[in-house]
């Protein structure tokens, strides 16, 4: 969907938008906390007691929170857009709609997910240009 104006679509495919995102929330949940378990090995102490964290260069902790910051939008796309596309859903079957009764969808339904979705790629971009930034430097 696309456009500034509402559209209107089966109820069937309101639904099914708010299960195929939930299904890919759910995935990225998993691949998420797999992601965090690395993070936690990569940045636990070593024999010492002293954390590796302290001793990465800047520019790849911040990199490093990007990437994480990029995890947690990308959780909060699929969570939020299948929540909105659940919540119109239930409304239009509390008024009495089913099936393939044609509904209106209003524009700020897949809006919700378009914030977290840009916010997502913004900064995957931008711990990835921190991360050539450090490499770049530690060639010089």
């Amino acid at each position: 969907m696309s456009g500034n104006a509402d559209q209107t679509k089966p109820l069937s495919y309101v639904f099914t938008r708010s299960t195929e995102l939930s299904g890919y929330a759910s995935t990225h949940v998993r691949t998420s906390a797999l992601a965090g378990i690395a993070i936690v090995w990569l940045f636990a102490g070593d024999a010492s007691g002293l954390s590796r964290l302290a001793a990465a260069p800047p520019l790849l902790v911040a990199a490093g929170g990007a990437f994480a910051s990029s995890l947690g939008a990308d959780i909060l796309h699929y969570y939020a857009s299948a929540w909105r596309w659940r919540k119109l859903a239930k409304e239009y079957e509390n008024k009495g709609e089913f099936g393939d009764n044609p509904v209106k969808v209003p524009v700020s339904v897949p809006r919700v997910g378009y914030i977290f979705y840009n916010a997502k790629v913004v900064l995957l971009l931008l711990g990835y240009v921190l991360v050539t930034i450090e490499f770049v430097l530690a060639l010089t």
